[in-house]
Order: structure tokens, then C-alpha cells, then sequence
């Protein structure tokens, strides 16, 4: 089977170079397509101008194999405020009365979980990098400092509550793909 990639997120770092974040894999086929051992995986390059970009990080995603969750990246990754966010899909084969389950990653450059997520004052390994909705997750895109992500049960909005309209430059959200599932 052939790989699939997407075009990636893109974060220029103060001068050493720049990040390349690439989601590998695709949601929109599936599973009885896989050859059933696909390992889909998230990926995060860092190129210094040299001949070579370095692996920062490759985050695989659960196996799709269809046993158990078959994890999938979604969308092209986001990058906003020096963090990459990438969203994936899962669904349970085995069990196809189980809802999908869409999961909004949020990294570091280096591939690390960028949030407090435990609310114990510490990025440690309590946190997880990721967050879950059920349903298939949409594409994230960012407005007015606050980040937005989809799935069967609505949008989910994060940021600061009170920080709407202190933006003074003019938000737009630019579609790049549209897909109806059913």
C-alpha cells in the first residue's frame, strides 16, 4: 500500500530554522482497504538550511489493523502560537456499534505535550497530549485567538473566555477541503 501524506503545517523558529509537521495516513479510506497493518503516525521535521531535514519527533497512532481502535489522521495539522495541532479519527471496527472517536493533539516543535492538561501546574506525564469528542473530528482552524475543532456533537472552542474581538488585524478562515460524511 502506498503511503499517504498531506501537505503539513509549517512554524518558523526564531532563527534556527524551520518545522515541517506532517500527519501520514488518511482517514477517508476504509479500514477493509487497509492492508490491516498500517500504523499511521504523526511526524514533526526540523530543517536548519542543511541537506537533511532531522526527525524532531513521529508520534505513531493506534494500529490499523481492525482489532481495537483504528486511529487516522483527519486534516492537515495547525500551527498556532508555537504549537502544532493535528487531528485524527478512530474507529472500532470490531465493534461498529461503538461512536468514532475524533482526538485533537496538541504538541510542542519538539513533539512534547503542550498543555497542563491533569490542572496540576505541570507539563509532566499526567498529561496527555490530546483531548477526545465523539464522532469523526474535523479540520482545526484558529479565529480571534481561539482555537476551534469539530466533531458529530458540536464544536469545541478553546482559548480564553473573555478574549473575543481584541484582535486587531481581520480574521478569515480559508477553506481548504470539504468532505460530507455518511
Amino acid at each position: 500500500m502506498e503511503p499517504h501524506l498531506r501537505v503539513g503545517g509549517h512554524h518558523v523558529d526564531g532563527g534556527t530554522g524551520e518545522y515541517l509537521f506532517v500527519p501520514v495516513g488518511i482517514d477517508t479510506l476504509p479500514w477493509t482497504r487497509l492492508d490491516k497493518v498500517d500504523q499511521f503516525a504523526l511526524v514533526g521535521l526540523h530543517d536548519t538550511g542543511g541537506a537533511t531535514a532531522t526527525k524532531k519527533f513521529e508520534m505513531k497512532l493506534d494500529k490499523a489493523d481492525g482489532k481495537g481502535g483504528d486511529e487516522r489522521p483527519s486534516s492537515n495539522p495547525t500551527v498556532a502560537g508555537g504549537i502544532v495541532f493535528f487531528t485524527t479519527t478512530t474507529e472500532f471496527p470490531d465493534t461498529p456499534c461503538v461512536p468514532w472517536e475524533a482526538s485533537l493533539y496538541a504538541l510542542t516543535p519538539a513533539g512534547g505535550t503542550a498543555y497542563d492538561l491533569s490542572g496540576d501546574g505541570k507539563i509532566d506525564a499526567a498529561d496527555k497530549p490530546y483531548v477526545t469528542a465523539e464522532g469523526p473530528a474535523t479540520a482545526v482552524f484558529v479565529a480571534d485567538n481561539h482555537l476551534y475543532f469539530g466533531s458529530d456533537k458540536g464544536i469545541e472552542i478553546f482559548g480564553d473566555p473573555l478574549g473575543y474581538n481584541n484582535s486587531i488585524v481581520r480574521t478569515f478562515v480559508r477553506m481548504l477541503a470539504w468532505r460530507e460524511r455518511r
